[in-house]
């Protein structure tokens, strides 16, 4: 595992923050964005698309950790019970295919992005989603606390 230095991306950590919660994405806007695949929750993911995207819009969304992790974070609206939610894509840059990001280093990210909950030890009531997509790893938390089921 590799060391992770969150004090040394804090300040950029905290500029994506205060830029998606500036400029949140609507459900409408997040279904004409050619790198989204709508999903219902709950519903299996469909196959990885090679043709796929997997850059936001807007690069103000994306953050780099010094330590060759890519976040890219957004305030979106998903369909209801979820309504508006905080969703982080974690990858690492460093090209070795397969490579995944530790559940550890991953609650440490998350925390740093204003997440309230931790995808490990995951909680008895799920309060996140979790699902890869390619090489990175996205978690869904809605904002206002409730039970998904």
């Amino acid at each position: 595992m590799r060391p992770v230095l969150l004090s040394d991306a804090r300040e950029e950590i905290q500029r994506c923050v205060a830029y998606a919660e500036a400029k949140p994405m609507t459900h409408e806007e997040m279904l004409g964005r050619p790198d989204v695949r709508y999903c219902p929750a709950g519903a299996p993911l469909p196959e990885d698309d090679p043709e796929r995207l997997h850059i936001p819009f807007d690069k103000g969304y994306e953050c780099y950790i010094p330590v060759g992790i890519q976040c890219v974070f957004t305030i979106e609206e998903q369909p209801a019970p979820l309504n508006w939610c905080r969703h982080l894509s974690i990858r690492l840059t460093d090209g070795k295919s397969g490579a995944r990001i530790h559940p550890v280093i991953a609650n440490l990210i998350m925390q740093e992005f204003g997440f309230r909950n931790q995808v490990y030890p995951l909680p008895p009531e799920p309060k996140l989603i979790v699902y890869m997509d390619g090489e990175a790893v996205n978690i869904i938390e809605p904002k206002e606390d409730i039970v998904l089921p």
